[in-house]
This record gives C-alpha cells, sequence and structure tokens, in this order.
C-alpha cells in the first residue's frame, strides 16, 4: 500500500517504493549472494536486538529523497560478513563487519534508487552498531532469517 507523505519539493508526493518491491529486492539479496532463505514477517515489524546489531543506511538525494535503513541483528550481520568476505567469525574485524553490513544496505538503496527511476544521487553508506530506526518511515518490512528478525526502512523527506 503507497502511503501519502510530504516532500519539500512539491506539495503531496506519494512514496514510490511498495512493500512487496522492498520484499522482492531483499529476496534476491540474501538467496542469490548468501544462500540464505529470508521470509517477510507479516505478523508485525516490532523487533527487539542483541546490543550487536547493527544498522546501515543511505540516502537519495535529487528529483526524489529518501534514506534506506537497515537493521540486522548481530548473529546474522556476523554471517553475511562472514559469507561476504569469507572469512571464520574470529577472524572478522569491526571494520569488515561495518563493510558488509554497508554493501548490504547499498544494494538495497541502489535497488530503491533504481525502481524511482528519477534523477538521484546515492550516498556512501553510514554504519554503526544499532542505535534507533528511523523516525516515522515510510514504509518498514520484517524479515526473518537464520531465526534473526531484521528490518528494513524507507523513509521519503
Amino acid at each position: 500500500m503507497t502511503q501519502s507523505a510530504t516532500n519539500e519539493n512539491s506539495p503531496t508526493v506519494r512514496c514510490p517504493i511498495e512493500r512487496e518491491q522492498v520484499i522482492e529486492m531483499t529476496h534476491e539479496l540474501f538467496g542469490p549472494m548468501f544462500g540464505l532463505e529470508i521470509n517477510c514477517n507479516e505478523e508485525g515489524c516490532t523487533v527487539s536486538f542483541d546490543p550487536k546489531a547493527w544498522q546501515a543506511s543511505v540516502t537519495i538525494n535529487g528529483d526524489w529523497n529518501a534514506e534506506v535503513q537497515t537493521i540486522i541483528p548481530g548473529k546474522l550481520a556476523q554471517r553475511l560478513a562472514c559469507d561476504m568476505f569469507d572469512m571464520t567469525p574470529d577472524e572478522l574485524t569491526d571494520i569488515e563487519m561495518a563493510d558488509a553490513m554497508g554493501e548490504v544496505v547499498n544494494i538495497i538503496g541502489g535497488n530503491v534508487k533504481g525502481i524511482v527511476g528519477q534523477e538521484s544521487n546515492l550516498s556512501l553508506p553510514c554504519v554503526a552498531q544499532y542505535q534507533a530506526a528511523i523516525d516515522d518511515p515510510n514504509l518498514t518490512v520484517g524479515f526473518n532469517c537464520e531465526n534473526e528478525n531484521l528490518l528494513v526502512l524507507v523513509k521519503q523527506g
């Protein structure tokens, strides 16, 4: 369902990204790249995260402005980083963890940017240990992968 939001560049702009599109692009990333099964969490997007969870975000700036954020629990983030860099958990540093989480959000953000199809730029990823989700996102999609919950959020603005 498309939600309305106000954008500084026009009086009323509808968020052009649909829930189903976020589900599809996340499935396409986790399946082929990591060989993992990921399922949309239809029962809600409220998840609690451990202190080792990671958040990563990119901004899209141009004819359409938005922020895309991923929040990934520590255990799943570690699995993704190990797969991405062909390393064991003992070999990983926070640098590899941050690089992997940045790549995940960069791929999802790039896909969001491509769907919108307007003239815009994608920022470099901003990655940190989990602190807080985006305030008032237009779209929040929860997933379950490897018995861990993760979120993808999109906020137009």
